[in-house]
């Protein structure tokens, strides 16, 4: 019984004895020891690949130029907020994550912006998303020949107003060749062979309604009509002699 005891008491004066060791080297040199393992994660874990995900438009020259990094750079050195912020700055990135890929790769996860318009204004010529955010200068480029067209000062900022109306006809929006905002207040729209409307000013989504209805009605198309006028909300003035005025 007296041996036993004395196993147990020794057993447990080693185990106080790590225990003290582990506690002095813990807050007296952790510092010390956390430099260690940073120096040896630094020889283990370094830069071989950069992996792009999510990347279509966005030029893939510079979103590395923008990460900066050179093979055999540390991973645990990196700061990925930095290098988050910097890819965030080249056109056509909207959102992107970045992420550590041990051992020796970095995950570059990135969203674009999606191509709704070109703005047309003093000769330049901007691709737009549909909150009228400006992604790319594109003057002189064909790239972009199938979205729609609008002209106008500040038809940029307005444009997410038209595109939310058009989206509940897309009858309409299937048709659409090109919009023009007028004096920063109403859109002109054209629709099938250059065959203008001239919308109200604010919400156009009834007038947008009673186009598709009138056009199914009267066949202002097929009757040869280059004009339709909804700018008086509940009336409609078309071109053809002799002017036909439809009264709600």
């Amino acid at each position: 019984m007296r041996k036993i005891r004395n196993y147990f008491y020794i057993s447990v004066s080693i185990l106080f004895l790590f225990f003290s060791i582990f506690v002095y080297l813990f807050y007296f040199n952790g510092n010390a020891l956390l430099g260690q393992f940073n120096e040896s994660a630094n020889k283990v874990f370094k830069l071989e690949s950069i992996k792009l995900i999510g990347r279509n438009r966005s030029s893939r020259g510079k979103i590395l130029s923008s990460i900066n990094l050179k093979v055999g750079d540390p991973l645990f050195n990196l700061n990925l907020n930095d290098i988050r912020q910097n890819v965030l700055s080249v056109p056509w990135v909207k959102d992107v994550s970045i992420n550590r890929n041990l051992p020796n790769s970095l995950l570059v996860v990135i969203e674009e912006y999606q191509p709704s318009a070109i703005w047309e204004f003093n000769k330049e010529q901007i691709v737009l998303d549909r909150d009228g955010y400006h992604i790319e200068n594109v003057t002189g480029q064909k790239v972009f020949e199938d979205l729609l067209l609008v002209k106008g000062e500040e038809a940029d900022s307005k444009f997410s107003e038209l595109i939310l109306a058009l989206d509940y006809h897309p009858d309409i929006a299937s048709r659409l060749q090109y919009a023009i905002l007028i004096a920063k207040r109403r859109w002109d729209i054209y629709i099938d062979d250059q065959v203008l409307v001239k919308l109200p000013t604010g919400d156009i989504s009834e007038s947008l309604f009673d186009l598709k209805r009138y056009l199914k009605e009267y066949k202002f198309i097929e009757y040869g009509h280059k004009k339709i006028d909804l700018k008086i909300r509940g009336k409609i003035a078309t071109d053809k002699a002799p002017r036909r005025v439809i009264n709600e």
